[in-house]
């Protein structure tokens, strides 16, 4: 820990919240299978999950550096706030 620049922490914070992001968004889309009792969100939320971690994985096996890494999540993060507004705008509670 004595080795580490003061801002090494901040990209493992960075990480936690955009994975939080498009952890939001996939349970949205497992959601809509559900209410539109359609399985195929499910296998979307699935394979989008297994090809975010795959592209992680491969990225850190190439040895690229984590602010790369970092970006690419980011955009990914960013994409999951689209999907979680048009989701969560399609289903807003009317009330009454």
């Amino acid at each position: 820990m004595s080795q580490l620049n003061w801002y090494d922490p901040l990209w493992g914070a960075a990480e936690r919240i955009f994975a939080i992001t498009l952890h939001i968004a996939l349970t949205l889309i497992v959601l809509q299978c559900f209410i539109q009792n359609n399985r195929i969100f499910l296998g979307v939320a699935i394979v989008l999950h297994s090809a975010i971690d795959f592209i992680v994985v491969a990225m850190v096996g190439l040895g690229l550096p984590i602010y790369s890494i970092e970006a690419v999540l980011f955009v990914v993060a960013l994409l999951s706030l689209l999907v979680i507004t048009r989701l969560s705008d399609k289903h807003k509670y009317q009330g009454g």
